[in-house]
């Protein structure tokens, strides 16, 4: 008889991060071994801290802040897209 095991959508995530970044590990695994390089920490330019969208919202409010990202041409991502995929925050 077979077992149905439930998974939560952040297991299943986990599960697909952990085979794309380290490969297949059960036995018999196909394809190349994991890759063994150690990325470089990119170096910081210096001087000021440019302006965010956190100065913008001191600076005109919670109405100039919703202008400024409106206007905005370019796509903005939060650090809640995780949050809100798996509803854990």
């Amino acid at each position: 008889m077979a077992v149905i095991v439930q998974l939560s959508p952040l297991q299943v995530l986990e599960y697909l991060a952990e085979l794309v970044v380290n490969g297949p590990s059960h036995p018999g695994a196909v394809g190349p071994p994991p890759a063994t390089l150690v990325p470089s920490t990119p170096r910081s330019p210096g001087g000021p801290v440019p302006g965010g969208w956190r100065d913008v919202l001191v600076k005109e409010g919670p109405e100039g802040w919703a202008r400024a990202v409106r206007a905005h041409k370019g796509v903005l991502v939060t650090d809640t897209t995780m949050c809100d995929l798996v509803g854990q925050c």
